[in-house]
């Protein structure tokens, strides 16, 4: 009911934040759980939202009048041809990146200690959440206590061990455990080991590369990946499909 009604909100202040409409803005728009939903916070997620949608823009459509944009037809997934009216689509976007910040605050509210790669060993760090703006958390580091002492953390990654991991839902993966998988297609093809994850926005894209350093680069869609194994350590695509969408290179 909670996401219903949050959902609501969502498309009413759509509706009078696109139309250029002024309206007094509360503080708070709602919240999912615990997580209170401030209005700087619900706009970036519907900014955002409208973002993606303009980036399905056709080109016959104009995503800059935003009053007339939000009442055109976009093709979200087309991949299966599925279509949606563009405030439907920002609405439902704009709950999902809520949802997304609301499991982030959550996950490093829950979050202790971190990893920090030096050379070849990993040292445990303290962390605490300071202030979660959107997708921008900021941690204060235990012992890190000057701007000189966190430029040395500028670019590191932080890591976690597996027993501190996310659980993910039944039909995904850690990108970890998908690197050196064997990849082959329903036709006997092979494709080499998976040897990175780009994540270019939209679609992941899997980088197969072979014994001849021929790489392939195939758009990570239910169409064209038919099974994750972790257990033999294989991922089985269509051949058909790879022939529409996978880009092959010389490297």
């Amino acid at each position: 009911m909670k996401k219903k009604l949050l959902a609501l909100v969502c498309a009413l202040a759509l509706t009078f934040s696109f139309a250029g409409c002024t309206i007094s803005t509360p503080d708070t728009v709602g919240s999912i759980g615990d997580f209170e939903i401030t209005s700087g916070m619900y706009l970036l997620a519907q900014y955002g939202a409208y973002q993606q949608a303009a980036q399905l823009a056709g080109s016959d459509q104009d995503a800059s009048d935003v009053k007339a944009f939000l009442k055109e037809t976009i093709t979200p997934d087309s991949d299966s041809g599925e279509t949606a009216v563009v405030s439907d689509y920002v609405a439902q976007k704009t709950l999902e990146n809520l949802e997304s910040y609301a499991a982030i605050e959550t996950r490093f509210e829950e979050l202790e200690n971190v990893l920090l790669k030096k050379g070849d060993a990993f040292e445990s760090i303290c962390v605490k959440p300071v202030r979660i703006d959107g997708d921008a958390v900021y941690l204060k580091f235990d012992g890190i206590d000057d701007r000189d002492q966190a430029e040395k953390l500028r670019g590191q990654l932080l890591y976690v061990d597996r027993a501190h991991a996310v659980e993910l839902d039944d039909d995904a993966n850690f990108i970890v455990d998908l690197i050196g998988l064997d990849g082959v297609d329903d036709e006997g093809g092979r494709y080499g080991k998976l040897v990175d994850v780009m994540q270019p926005g939209g679609n992941d894209v899997y980088v197969f590369r072979d014994e001849k350093r021929r790489e392939t680069l195939v758009p990570a869609l239910k169409t064209a990946i038919l099974k994750v194994d972790l257990a033999n350590g294989q991922m089985l695509m269509s051949a058909k499909r790879l022939r529409e969408v996978a880009v092959t290179d010389e490297i």
